[in-house]
């Protein structure tokens, strides 16, 4: 099991910014975060003010990637997904996309199921950086 504040970027009482642990694209299309709420709402339609609010968070992280020169653009994405015989929870994905990707311009290929998918996740001096940058920001 990982150590769950590793890969934390930023948090408050409400949620947490993290590196994906099991990051669904490959580090040569970029990387991936997740941005977790910490009450238990299964769905936007259920809280949307707390969606709203973690819409912000995740808007204001995607610009930080772009001005720090980490990505040249990217994804965010609540997926709703309801996998067989698990409670769902809403958490949104923010995917930094390269242009130097081989599906740069096109949408995400996303793996069917979860993973581990064999890609890296954020090193250490990566998410240090994006730690202080978000300081700022949030």
């Amino acid at each position: 099991m990982p150590d769950e504040k590793k890969g934390v970027l930023w948090e408050n009482e409400e949620m947490s910014l993290q590196s994906a642990f099991k990051p669904a694209i490959p580090r040569t299309e970029g990387f991936h975060l997740v941005l977790l709420q910490k009450k238990d709402v299964p769905s936007p339609w259920s809280n949307p003010e707390l969606y709203a609010r973690m819409s912000r968070v995740a808007a204001i992280t995607s610009g930080a990637l772009i001005e720090l020169g980490m990505a040249d653009w990217a994804n965010i994405q609540y997926n709703g997904n309801l996998d067989a015989g698990r409670k769902p929870k809403m958490h949104i994905h923010i995917f930094a996309r390269l242009k130097t990707g081989d599906d740069w311009g096109g949408p995400l290929k996303l793996p069917r199921s979860e993973g581990p998918y064999g890609n890296d996740p954020l090193t250490d001096e990566e998410v240090a950086r994006l730690r202080s940058a978000l300081v700022n920001r949030l």
